[in-house]
């Protein structure tokens, strides 16, 4: 790390620029690393049998707002990345959909499951994100999130 201290907006723009890099790397490395799973489970055949689910916490400032790290009130402290890859063949002519409504860490079990032929236990806070990958809008979802 550069050992950065003090105020983000302190922070002078030829290491705004270098942080920004290094971080556009290592998102670059993991997208490498994602292909290079998809791409053996195509070699083995598995890949239209493997419900795929990619996340990860929340992202970065990276200075915008004038801020540093995974603080505040803003989307680049809230949103996470989710990409859910459902072997389904009702889903296929809905890859690549991006859906707007609020969804939530604790939707990953339910799908997960659901993925996996298993309802949720009645004490799970989650709803499943599948009908999502077969381009239902399922009534009553969430409009908020908190």
């Amino acid at each position: 790390m550069l050992g950065l201290n003090g105020r983000a907006c302190d922070i002078g723009d030829a290491t705004i620029r270098r942080v920004k890099a290094i971080y556009a790397g290592q998102a670059a490395e993991v997208d490498h690393h994602i292909g290079r799973i998809v791409a053996a489970l195509r070699a083995s055949g598995m890949l239209d049998n493997t419900l795929v689910v990619f996340t990860s916490d929340h992202a970065e400032q990276l200075f915008d707002h004038w801020m540093l790290g995974k603080a505040g009130y803003y989307d680049q402290s809230a949103h996470i990345p989710l990409i859910i890859r459902d072997p389904r063949s009702e889903a296929r002519a809905h890859r690549g959909r991006i859906v707007e409504k609020f969804t939530e860490a604790v939707d990953l079990m339910p799908t997960l499951l659901a993925g996996g032929g298993l309802e949720a236990p009645r004490n799970c806070d989650g709803l499943n994100l599948l009908p999502f990958c077969t381009g239902k809008n399922p009534a009553g979802w969430r409009d908020e999130a908190h």
